[in-house]
């Protein structure tokens, strides 16, 4: 017999006569993803449950509803779309579109590596989902492969807006806070500092990087030796990693990885075309 789960029984009961809950996803630090079926337009959704005991935290619950509201903001092909969000009782949660596929970083788990005509695929898709948030002042800040779903087809499609940043909404996050996945993260997010699209493009970096080599630039199990590298060491080149990046690929990639936000592309849509050769 399955052991029993208090937190998938209450979401059952929360939803009863709307949705029936199916499978559960992915389970993390701040939330728990569902599968369930919306009984009024028979189709397949993701339901995203808060932890319960995060609700007693202050600030949690607001940041949780702002994953959801900067989503649903947020209108793109590449963008998990946002239907509804929900506070029952001790239950907070949001319903989203059902991607049927798998993470990136599933797939670079079984393949090693991505083949350059689909790197470029996953970066023009990715990239013109940043483009669209940066568009509407949103820094997603935490891109990387696990943040990446693929579908059947190959697309790509952004999730996981949850340390995202309302660039206009000055104390939705202070500055000084250092958010985002080590391994990812730009330079100037390891000073805490204010953050632009800048700091997207150069993780989007790092994932056309890893996605072509195996592994990120800067990659090791101690948080302050990967702060350290990908601070004061240079990138190695992709090319010796990757002999078929050699040329306009590869410099646009280390690019995309400056240190320097000035000396990267003015935007993702910049850094993407150069990806794409069709600019130097």
């Amino acid at each position: 017999m399955p052991e029993p789960n208090p937190g998938r029984e209450r979401l059952v009961q929360a939803t009863l006569g709307d949705y029936d809950i199916l499978a559960e996803l992915g389970r993390g630090g701040m939330a728990t993803v569902y599968l369930a079926h919306d009984l009024a337009l028979d189709r397949r959704v993701a339901i995203k449950v808060m932890s319960p005991e995060l609700l007693a935290i202050e600030g949690m619950a607001d940041r949780f509803l702002l994953e959801a509201r900067t989503a649903a903001a947020l209108s793109h092909a590449n963008i998990i779309p946002i239907y509804a969000v929900r506070r029952v009782h001790e239950l907070l949660y949001f319903v989203m579109k059902y991607i049927e596929g798998r993470s990136l970083d599933a797939v670079l788990a079984e393949t090693g590596t991505l083949s350059v005509p689909m790197v470029r695929a996953i970066l023009t898709q990715v990239g013109g989902a940043l483009e669209a948030a940066h568009d509407h002042g949103v820094v997603h800040r935490d891109i990387k492969p696990a943040n990446i779903l693929l579908d059947a087809r190959g697309d790509a499609t952004v999730g996981d807006f949850g340390i995202a940043k309302v660039v206009e909404r000055r104390g939705a996050t202070r500055v000084g806070e250092t958010v985002g996945t080590p391994a990812y993260m730009s330079p100037e997010q390891c000073s805490g500092v204010d953050l632009t699209g800048a700091a997207d493009q150069y993780s989007l970096g790092v994932v056309a990087y890893e996605l072509l080599t195996g592994a990120p630039p800067f990659n090791d199990d101690n948080l302050i030796t990967i702060v350290y590298r990908l601070v004061n060491e240079e990138v190695a080149p992709l090319a010796a990693r990757r002999p078929d990046c050699a040329g306009a690929m590869a410099r646009a990639v280390h690019r995309m990885l400056a240190k320097r936000v000035e000396e990267r592309w003015p935007s993702v849509a910049d850094a993407v075309a150069a990806v794409m050769g069709l600019t130097g």
